[in-house]
């Protein structure tokens, strides 16, 4: 007797959990659906049915990551922090980019030098992260006639996201950058100057 048929959406939340578990575990170069299969306790044969190819379930995979990197935590969007450094502080600190997470998006980095298709998905999410900044930056140069003649609202939050990104990054080869090198304190300095 067949089993009950699974909503497509769990389903494929399914799968990429378990691509996310191996790549974690694998790599993204050693990453198979055999293996992702096995790990989501599915067939192979399903998971094709979801995901056309390994190359459909990579960008699956990717664009999973960087609608988490851009969603980020609702609680904290709904508690705007009041200032640049606050929001970038606040980024960091909510530890969205988890090691794991923050290692595969690496790999897709990487992987996006020699794909088109994985660069462009990088470069939309990358101005929607910015775009998340771009307020807090706006208040940062308001009435600072001087600093904002020379600096665009979006230059200072795409600042904002390479620390925020830079500083996840930093973290992975030494635990407590951040704490330790305290960047917030430093683009408050800038801002000031």
């Amino acid at each position: 007797m067949p089993g009950t048929r699974a909503d497509p959406q769990r389903r494929r939340r399914q799968i990429l959990d378990a691509a996310l578990r191996v790549a974690a575990r694998r790599g993204l170069n050693q990453l198979t659906v055999r293996e992702v299969a096995a790990q989501a306790e599915l067939s192979s044969g399903l998971v094709f049915f979801h995901y056309r190819s390994k190359e459909a379930l990579l960008l699956g995979l990717l664009d999973d990551l960087l609608s988490w990197l851009v969603a980020g935590d609702a609680a904290a969007a709904a508690r705007p922090p009041t200032t640049l450094p606050q929001a970038i502080c606040s980024e960091i600190s909510t530890g969205r980019l988890e090691r794991e997470r923050t290692e595969i998006l690496l790999q897709f980095w990487v992987l996006g030098l020699g794909s088109p298709r994985i660069r462009r998905r990088i470069r939309a999410a990358m101005k929607r992260y910015q775009d998340l900044f771009l307020s807090a930056a706006r208040q940062a140069l308001a009435g600072r006639s001087r600093t904002a003649a020379r600096i665009s609202p979006e230059s200072l939050a795409g600042l904002s996201v390479a620390v925020v990104l830079g500083s996840e990054i930093a973290s992975l080869v030494e635990a407590g950058w951040f704490e330790r090198w305290n960047p917030a304190a430093a683009i408050e300095a800038l801002l000031r100057a």
